[in-house]
């Protein structure tokens, strides 16, 4: 009863009358128990084997099915337990109340319990995260007081029980397992800009950006179409600005390098018949089939079909690369979106006798493996690949993550409020390099696109990302960094303060690639210890040293933001104030929540630098 009263009133602290309900602390379970004390349980028949590794924190259960029956295991869980990670999750950081699969699947998932990018990774409050080592379909059942579900369709699969002293040492030893992340370069992680419509309108685009102060490191152009490579994106989709032709590709990018930009692409993994591509690869074997030997292909934008490469065939998969190596070391490219790759045919057949219902989640990881491996024989460690679709193990082969296909509105489920659950939990996942798409990129409840509210609170999120990068996305008119003045300003401000970061996250970067420790990271992960903290939802840490808390609601003007451990000060006001309490701050339109740890070595320019409007 005392312990239950003294956390109603560290929720209350600081007036902002909220109730946070009490979560079980982070635990020091024993470290060589498979069971985790008996939580971890066999259903339904399931068989299990167990063993540790020789140090302590890494146990293995290997489940054998009962004959005709699907794996099935229960973790009992304890009030106020909590779950995250899944992969990139949208809506809710805290799983509780979700059914999840780990079905790699187009779309936002917040209804089906889908995901461009999941990995069945579980990290629990209580002391200790399981890792189901299997592509084969399985689904966790958080719906019940008292116990998570996970069921599996294999015969056999393994579970991983990681345990630590904290949860970072859990992410770590995770990390050993699946994969680290590489190191993207420092343009990775700076302002991108999105661009289209032919050389003319990009390079006057970029010198118009130039001229107004608005700082850059990269530009995307998903129009720049060259058929000999296969990159490029062809149909049209934002209205304002037609796709462009492109008679020179090198001698484009060569130019906007000239003007000190990097120049990023639009990778897919298909191929469209009719296209010589699709005529070569399809002669050669190289495409998935249907059962009965033809090749498999499904419909695409505006009548066209799409064909998919077989990256379980190492030649299919060299004569890909080799056209990535051309658009890298020819062409000039120092990137691109990777697009796509999450939704696998299951009915197909695949060269090397891979089942489609595992082909679903291995084929992002093929392809991410594939593409890494192409552009790092050209360009070491100077490209970046923003992917969308991944699996366990492609942790290890991508330097940066876009979060999909958001509308444009402030729908919790697949609007902006959606974007930052999705990239904390895929940040706990592995994928620690996160860049949203400005703007969203679907039409939404907007209507016209000309809330001006919605975008501002869209560039602010962004540019408090390990990537700030705008989209030109399937829209209608929407408001964009160069429709007006305020547009202009509110964009050059934040690219400016994103910029300031920019050795920061790189110097973050660095370390994820030793210890899997995201950029972003809720912010119980720097202090466990806190109750309250397992509870914020709605804000976030860029590393040890800066708090954010993102205006996700409309017409919010002012907010109660919770300080973690430590002393930290207003960017907007300057001033102090100690840590694990709630403060009341002003969050007026252009002014997101934000603060630094004082005496850290972070820097960033004065708030009258940025020259935000009004």
């Amino acid at each position: 009863m005392l312990l239950a009263t003294l956390l109603l009133l560290a929720a209350l602290a600081g007036g902002s009358g909220r109730v946070v309900p009490a979560p079980s602390p982070w635990a020091r379970l024993d470290r060589t128990d498979p069971t985790l004390a008996g939580a971890l349980t066999p259903l339904r028949g399931t068989r299990t084997t167990a063993g540790c590794s020789p140090e302590p924190g890494l146990c293995s259960v290997h489940l054998r099915a009962a004959a005709g029956r699907a794996i099935a295991l229960r973790l009992t869980t304890q009030p106020g337990e909590r779950f995250f990670g899944m992969g990139e999750r949208f809506g809710s950081l805290d799983l509780d109340g979700q059914v999840l699969s780990n079905r790699a699947q187009d779309g936002m998932g917040t209804r089906t319990g889908t995901s461009y990018s999941p990995t069945p990774f579980l990290l629990s409050s209580r002391g200790y995260g399981i890792q189901v080592d299997t592509a084969a379909d399985l689904t966790a059942d958080l719906t019940s007081p008292g116990e998570v579900v996970i069921e599996i369709a294999a015969p056999d699969a393994v579970v991983d029980v990681l345990t630590g002293a904290d949860p970072a040492a859990v992410l770590t030893r995770r990390a050993e397992l699946v994969g680290v992340p590489p190191v993207p370069p420092a343009w990775g992680l700076g302002v991108w800009k999105s661009l289209i419509g032919g050389p003319g309108r990009v390079l006057a685009d970029t010198d118009r950006l130039a001229a107004a102060g608005v700082p850059l490191d990269a530009v995307w152009i998903y129009d720049l179409a060259d058929p000999r490579s296969g990159l490029g994106w062809s149909w049209p989709i934002y209205r304002p600005v037609p796709l462009g032709w492109y008679p020179d590709p090198a001698g484009t990018i060569a130019e906007l390098h000239r003007r000190g930009l990097r120049v990023l692409g639009y990778l897919s993994p298909f191929l469209v018949p009719g296209t010589p591509g699709y005529l070569d690869a399809a002669a050669r074997g190289y495409l998935v089939r249907n059962p009965d030997g033809s090749v498999f292909t499904e419909p695409w934008m505006y009548g066209d079909r799409r064909a998919y490469l077989d990256f379980t065939d190492p030649a299919a998969t060299g004569w890909w690369q080799d056209r990535l190596r051309y658009a890298v070391g020819v062409l000039g490219f120092d990137g691109a979106m990777q697009d796509y790759g999450d939704q696998a045919p299951t009915g197909a057949r695949y060269a090397d006798g891979t089942p489609g219902s595992l082909m679903r989640d291995l084929y992002p990881v093929l392809y991410a493996r594939a593409a890494r491996q192409a552009v790092q024989s050209v360009k070491p460690d100077a490209t970046v690949l923003f992917a969308r679709s991944g699996y366990t193990g492609s942790q290890a082969w991508v330097t940066g993550r876009f979060t999909g296909d958001q509308t444009r509105d402030w729908d919790p489920r697949t609007g902006l409020p959606a974007v930052l659950a999705g990239m904390l939990n895929g940040s706990l996942s592995g994928w620690p390099y996160w860049g949203p798409d400005i703007g969203g990129f679907l039409d939404g409840d907007d209507g016209d696109g000309g809330d001006r509210e919605l975008w501002t609170r869209w560039v602010e999120l962004g540019a408090l990302s390990p990537t700030m990068r705008d989209m030109l996305g399937a829209q209608t008119d929407p408001l964009g960094v160069q429709s007006d003045p305020d547009t202009l300003a509110t964009f050059r401000g934040y690219a400016r303060l994103h910029q300031a970061l920019v050795p920061y996250l790189s110097g973050l970067a660095a370390q994820a690639t030793t210890t899997g420790r995201p950029l972003m990271l809720p912010i119980w992960l720097q202090d466990p210890s806190d109750p309250t903290a397992w509870t914020i939802e709605d804000e976030y840490l860029l590393g040890p040293d800066v708090l954010v808390a993102p205006v996700l609601t409309a017409g919010t003007t002012s907010t109660s933001v919770y300080l973690p451990a430590g002393r930290w000060r207003d960017y907007w006001s300057g001033r102090e104030h100690p840590g694990r309490t709630w403060v009341t701050v002003d969050a007026p339109t252009g002014h997101v929540p934000l603060f630094t740890r004082v005496a850290s070595p972070v820097a960033l320019p004065p708030p009258a630098a940025l020259g935000l409007p009004g």
